[in-house]
């Protein structure tokens, strides 16, 4: 590894250890809201449900809840910023006289019980549980193995000195035990609980309960008598904001509603694995609070989203709006995939066609400030299988005008191909048979200088950094671009090998699905229009360009410079009419399967970000930044100066 690629490394630390570290796990999922940041894990296996465990705890997050079972691989955990320091101990996989003893332990040493899972294994029960540091001395008890009765009886004895805070049920062999957490009730908070409730009976007494301010602190859900039923704890806190409650979801439908809740500023803060009634596998149940509700502009933005996805021609979009750093607004609309059911959410990912070309740009300017690139080089000193009649200079391929020809010029289907290339050097010499690299892919009488957008110049572009650094374009990228920031989903496009992964969009033709057998592999342009992100990841991208995380102001401004053709601000482009006062740039661009655009106003340090999954939509997504764009500085310019912007998402 180069000794550049490692400029970045200082700055990963605290939450973004545990984001790199768990972002292929299945289900994961991380969002604040409120000023609380939170995540899910779905883990497969036990090692990786340890590694988990032990990530978190050295980012500084608090666990509040798992949920286990070893047959069917699933392995839930939910987590909060640990923001007092609390100390907390966890252990998963205890017999019954090992859990005791753990509870004995920690009893001792000044911690409480916060949250207990019991499973059966054969015919033995299996525990995990957490142990919080009992910072305010309160008295607590724990039972388990109670029958209907032992807990009823519990419960009432307690009632008045005591509160539920945890209710587990655990069936086996047609028999059913109960276990409870009891706290200190040390506010006189009312208190509820019922066990044995079919969905429809849970729903109907949660509304009633909503209604007098009583709101659900913890619920479980299992088989009785073949039926699914539930037991649920109910506090009265009227001024704690109202809990939602989702439940009988399916994998695909959990996937969807966590994005989606956290989109809107939701908080989970429970959730359980529960057995399906046909003994088919599992189904999932959450338990969401709301942090902070939208404002009246962010609910317009959310319609401006719903109305553009309402065309028949768009099967899903995301957006999402960036001030400085902090996501003001974020969220998806219809779905990413139709035939997998998946919804669209700020974190599905599309192609990012031309948009590409910001990102060399970007990177060719974060090698120049380490003195590793210089763009007026000559092209062909670094890439001596060029024709004579290349030319041109890195700077002029990536303000387009070194005379390469486009789409417009060659008259070949260029993008018919299957093959995933490693380098964009590989491609250069492979691609239409190393066509790129011959004298007749420049435009015949064309002078170095004469902007004509060129894609196929961008894989010039990047075989030439690739020369220069030794380090392969999708590695530069992922190392001094997404890695700094953790943005995973922000990378060369890869949906063929081993390596790929990752909560795509799937591709479609006005609406129309595009099928495998169709599918135009974009490797062979991974700089120029072959990468893809999330809309939430691609904005974080855009907003730190424009606050020089990436490079001093002056070269964002050597970067911003040039002419007002497409690409000419170095693969970025000026906004028609920006002035220097009103300085706002964009880019976008279209690929098979993928409607994409950017703009940045930088005299208000707004990022807004649009895409869908769908080529050549009637209404193009530059209709909807500039829509989303022109609502948020109405936004700041109506915003007391003394007041800091409500958000409804902050992102740490």
């Amino acid at each position: 590894m180069l000794l550049s690629e490692m400029k970045y490394a200082p700055r990963i630390q605290g939450l973004s250890l545990l984001v790199a570290a768990l972002l292929a796990v299945p289900g994961f999922a991380n969002a604040t809201a409120g000023g609380i940041s939170w995540g899910f894990y779905q883990n497969v296996t036990a090692e990786e449900f340890s590694t988990t465990l032990s990530n978190a705890k050295k980012a500084g997050f608090l666990p509040l809840s798992l949920n286990t079972s070893r047959q069917a691989g699933r392995y839930l955990s939910l987590w909060q910023k640990n923001h007092e320091g609390r100390a907390w101990a966890s252990f998963d996989g205890l017999t019954e006289a090992g859990f005791q003893h753990k509870l004995e332990t920690y009893k001792n040493k000044g911690y409480l019980l916060e949250d207990q899972s019991i499973e059966m294994v054969g015919s033995a029960p299996v525990y995990s549980m957490i142990m919080l540091q009992n910072n305010e001395n309160q008295s607590w008890k724990s039972y388990s193995g109670l029958t209907d009765q032992q807990y009823e009886k519990i419960v009432k004895e307690h009632q008045q000195t005591y509160r539920a805070t945890d209710v587990k049920a655990l069936q086996h062999n047609g028999n059913i035990t109960y276990a409870v957490i009891l706290k200190e009730n040390t506010d006189s908070t009312l208190w509820n609980q019922h066990k044995n409730l079919t969905p429809a009976e849970y729903r109907s007494l949660n509304q009633t309960y909503n209604k007098h301010d009583f709101h659900v602190a913890d619920f479980d859900c299992y088989l009785r008598g073949g039926q699914l039923n539930y037991a649920a704890i109910w506090h009265h806190t009227p001024n704690a904001k109202p809990t939602t409650t989702l439940k009988q979801l399916s994998a695909t439908a959990l996937n969807n509603t966590v994005h989606q809740m956290a989109d809107q500023g939701m908080r989970m803060i429970d959730m359980e694995l529960c057995p399906a009634p046909d003994h088919s596998g599992f189904q999932y149940a959450t338990l969401w609070q709301e942090n902070v509700p939208r404002d009246t502009w962010q609910t317009t933005a959310q319609q401006i989203l719903n109305n553009y996805v309402s065309a028949e021609d768009v099967p899903g979009a995301s957006a999402v709006i960036m001030h400085n750093g902090k996501v003001l607004f974020r969220s998806g609309v219809g779905q990413s995939d139709r035939q997998g059911l998946r919804d669209a959410h700020s974190g599905t990912t599309y192609r990012l066609a031309s948009i590409a070309k910001a990102l060399v740009g970007t990177l060719a300017f974060d090698l120049v400030e380490d003195g590793l690139l210089d763009l007026d080089t000559r092209t062909r000193t670094l890439l001596p299988e060029l024709g004579s009649a290349h030319t041109h200079t890195l700077r002029q391929l990536l303000t387009n005008t070194g005379c390469v020809k486009g789409y417009t010029d060659d008259g070949l289907d260029d993008n018919n191909t299957r093959i995933q290339y490693d380098t964009s050097r590989h491609a250069l010499q492979d691609h239409l048979g190393g066509a790129l690299a011959s004298d007749a892919w420049i435009i015949d009488g064309c002078t170095n200088g004469t902007h004509h957008y060129s894609t196929h110049g961008y894989t010039i572009l990047t075989a030439a950094m690739e020369a220069q650094t030794g380090v392969s374009f999708a590695d530069m990228i992922s190392h001094r671009i997404s890695g700094p920031l953790q943005l995973d989903s922000l990378k060369v496009e890869d949906r063929i090998t081993a390596r790929a992964h990752g909560a795509r969009a799937a591709l479609s033709y006005k609406g129309r699905f595009i099928s495998d057998n169709q599918f135009q592999n974009a490797s062979w342009k991974a700089g120029g229009s072959g990468m893809e992100s999330s809309a939430l990841h691609l904005a974080r991208f855009a907003d730190a360009v424009m606050s020089n995380f990436y490079f001093s102001e002056s070269i964002l401004q050597q970067m911003w410079s040039g002419g007002s053709e497409d690409s000419q601000f170095h693969g970025w482009s000026l906004v028609s009419g920006s002035t220097s006062d009103a300085l706002e740039i964009e880019k976008g661009g279209v690929n098979q399967g993928t409607d994409v655009h950017l703009r940045i106003n930088k005299s208000n340090g707004l990022t807004v970000v649009a895409m869908t999954n769908s080529l050549l939509p009637a209404i193009r997504t530059p209709a909807l930044t500039e829509k989303l764009m022109s609502l948020a500085i109405k936004q700041l310019q109506s915003t007391d100066s003394d007041t800091p912007i409500k958000i409804s998402v902050v992102e740490e």
